[in-house]
């Protein structure tokens, strides 16, 4: 079900900011992760198989998009377009949604164990996404993945990250 502006946000006074007003999610699940789009106009929640982006600046609620999945991770591109989700298993591990309408899915990508991190590329050409024994490159425009690295299970990879030149780090 959809939830509207008013179930979602409070507005509140904080009085030690000099008064200045700031806003509470609310929620009726535990919170997965949270993102803010690079350009700082959205920001995403993520609880259990959906996630909720909001204005940032008005704190209102726009979207919601829903997974078959859980969600391990969320992340917003640079630009504010794209908002990537990790989902915990196999199929659809890595969902790219367009972050201004939430419409339609720009891109999908197969992951054996699930995507549990995951970040853009500064430039925004490509995605670097780890699971537990294994790093890739994906470049969600041509489709191509690059292995990047392979690492024991018991070692694991506990986040990445992507430079501007294209190398991905773990």
């Amino acid at each position: 079900p959809r939830v509207t502006d008013g179930e979602l946000w409070k507005s509140k006074w904080h009085n030690k900011a000099k008064g200045k007003p700031y806003y509470e999610v609310e929620v009726d699940a535990s919170i997965d992760d949270v993102a803010f789009s690079g350009d700082s106009c959205r920001f995403a929640v993520a609880h259990s198989k959906r996630v909720d982006v909001h204005d940032a600046a008005k704190g209102s609620f726009l979207f919601m998009v829903e997974t078959d999945r859980q969600i391990y991770r969320i992340e917003c591109s640079r630009d504010g377009r794209q908002l990537a989700i990790g989902t915990r298993w196999d199929r659809r591990a890595l969902q790219i949604w367009d972050m201004h309408s939430g419409k339609h899915k720009l891109f999908e990508h197969q992951m054996r164990k699930g995507c549990r991190h995951l970040a853009f590329s500064p430039c925004g050409t490509f995605i670097a996404v780890a699971n537990k024994s294994q790093v890739e490159r994906v470049c969600p425009r041509t489709g191509s993945v690059k292995l990047q690295k392979t690492v024991q299970e018991q070692e694991g990879v506990s986040s990445v990250a992507a430079s501007p030149c294209g190398n991905v780090r773990y």
